[in-house]
């Protein structure tokens, strides 16, 4: 898979290729200041807005790296990321979480936070992994979000290991429930049902209901 630099480097190659090999060095050498941070900042130039052009740090570097990635087109990021494949494929793999029809050939910056959520799942997603780990998946998505990253879970034929206080994805997803609590790992074989029972009899003999 490409590197987003790399992508970015065939995407704008009317900007001088020294650019991304000082913007590839500032992110892998943790900061480190430009040779000349106010040439970079003029060679990039239009595409870039906002953008002082004495900005020097990593964090700068980083947004610009976001600024220019989010004028791609998702059709066209997908192919960049996971090249070989057809058309077909990516937009099949987009809709699995609802990014359908005229959403697939947006720029990503004309994307909703929720939108710009489910891109990132369909690609964490593309390889076609044998195993997630996802630890609080829904933290800050909206409810269409993160129905769309239910309905894609429960149709992976892998596994899955799901860490979430999120009571309705859980439901809609697990097929086990396992609390960590104390230092110990303890199975529910009742599910959710079955745990909240035992956390409305814990809260009775504290005090609380």
């Amino acid at each position: 898979m490409a590197t987003y630099v790399e992508i970015l480097r065939s995407e704008f190659p009317e900007i001088d290729s020294e650019v991304f090999d000082y913007i590839t060095g500032v992110l892998d050498c943790g900061g480190a200041d430009f040779v000349d941070g106010e040439e970079v900042f003029e060679a990039v130039g239009g595409v870039l807005q906002g953008v002082s052009a004495d900005s020097k740090n990593e964090d700068d570097i980083r947004d610009i790296c976001q600024q220019m990635f989010n004028t791609l087109k998702l059709l066209r990021m997908s192919n960049c990321l996971f090249p070989g494949r057809t058309e077909e494929e990516y937009r099949h793999q987009l809709g699995g979480y609802g990014i359908t029809g005229e959403l697939a050939v947006r720029p990503v910056a004309s994307l909703s936070g929720g939108q710009k959520s489910r891109v990132a799942f369909a690609q964490m997603t593309m390889p076609c992994p044998n195993f997630y780990i996802l630890d609080e998946p829904t933290n800050h998505l909206d409810m269409e979000t993160i129905e769309a990253l239910a309905k894609a879970l429960n149709k992976f034929k892998g596994g899955v290991v799901l860490v979430s206080h999120d009571e309705r994805l859980i439901r809609m997803v697990c097929k086990e429930l396992w609390v960590c609590e104390n230092g110990t790992v303890w199975r529910i074989d009742g599910g959710f049902d079955e745990y909240r029972e035992i956390l409305q009899e814990q809260f009775r003999k504290e005090g609380y209901l």
